[in-house]
């Protein structure tokens, strides 16, 4: 007991400490904040975040502050240096399985993944809002059913082998078990974090009060700022998402399964925008539904066109990209 009323205390303090500097350390699944903030401060790895891997054109990153849970764990455990950086890289280890469970789960059921953050006390994986229930539910209770697992396989390892004598393995089980278990009962409980997110047992909750009593959907808002249209859609139809004096370019479609990441990079490749102008177009197709890019005339839109389906069915992606000239319409 007194274990767990130091770790919150501490939890806390830091928490709040690190907000100070920008750090969103209280979130233990962030795919339900607004789209275009949330890919924003990942897909350009903003001030502090390292981007260590890409896993299915989905970027990983940690921020500078990740050895934070597993430090102030040591520090009510005291177990020397070396027990600390094995805390550290537990304490990573926990937040990386409850957050890919989220991406697992996503992945299984045909949604975007954004971005996956390791970060403080917490981490983030940002994916696209599910639009029925049963892939919702799924979703949002993976992470805590990837530390249920994690929790399960680690008491069983140690009643098969005995608990570990070595300071490191000391560690890894304690992390493994008692703060996994609770964290996991701390991410269960409903609740908004300092931040101002759900936690994942809000939204579970928010989902059962939707499915049983009527109550509003608490994905609504991120639902509706995802819209996706046919692949038959054409944007020269949609006065509002024509620029003003477009002529000629390439129409791009949002979908429900291609990376955000590789919309970016084909940007790149073949339409030569720099980076932040392709994430700012990619943005406005994920929030608007898709975008026209003015080019210079049809040929050249035929080829970026091209360019950009060759790669999207090579790599089985959907993206719909296509080229629009307002005069033939």
């Amino acid at each position: 007991m007194r274990w767990s009323v130091c770790i919150i205390v501490i939890f806390c303090i830091v928490n709040a400490l690190l907000q100070r500097f920008g750090v969103a350390l209280d979130q233990p699944r962030a795919a339900e904040d607004s789209p275009t903030a949330a890919l924003q401060a990942d897909l350009q790895a903003q001030r502090g975040r390292l981007k260590v891997a890409t896993l299915r054109g989905v970027p990983v990153f940690v921020h500078w502050s990740f050895p934070a849970g597993g430090l102030l764990i040591s520090c009510v455990a005291n177990p020397g240096v070396l027990g600390a950086v094995f805390y550290c890289l537990a304490y990573a280890a926990l937040i990386a399985i409850h957050e890919f469970g989220h991406f697992l789960a996503a992945r299984a059921f045909g949604l975007k993944v954004f971005a996956v953050d390791i970060s403080g006390l917490g981490g983030a994986c940002l994916v696209q809002a599910p639009r029925s229930l049963v892939p919702a539910f799924w979703i949002y209770g993976a992470g805590a059913l990837a530390q249920a697992g994690l929790l399960a396989l680690t008491l069983a390892a140690v009643a098969l082998h005995g608990a570990p004598q070595s300071v490191g393995g000391r560690s890894v089980v304690i992390t493994f078990t008692f703060v996994n278990g609770l964290l996991l009962l701390m991410n269960l409980i409903p609740g908004k974090t300092r931040g101002g997110l759900s936690t994942d047992g809000e939204v579970l909750w928010g989902l059962y009060l939707h499915a049983t009593r009527g109550h509003a959907h608490p994905l609504a808002q991120q639902l509706a700022a995802s819209p996706v249209f046919p692949p038959s859609a054409r944007l020269l139809a949609m006065e509002k998402l024509v620029p003003p004096g477009f002529t000629t370019g390439i129409e791009l479609l949002n979908d429900d399964t291609t990376p955000m990441e590789f919309v970016v990079e084909m940007l790149e490749k073949h339409a030569k925008l720099e980076r932040e102008a392709a994430i700012a177009l990619m943005l406005g197709i994920h929030t608007q539904g898709g975008m026209l890019l003015p080019l210079a005339n049809f040929d050249q839109a035929e080829r970026v066109a091209l360019a950009i389906q060759k790669d999207a069915l090579a790599n089985r992606h959907q993206l719909v990209c296509r080229a629009v000239e307002s005069r033939s319409q």
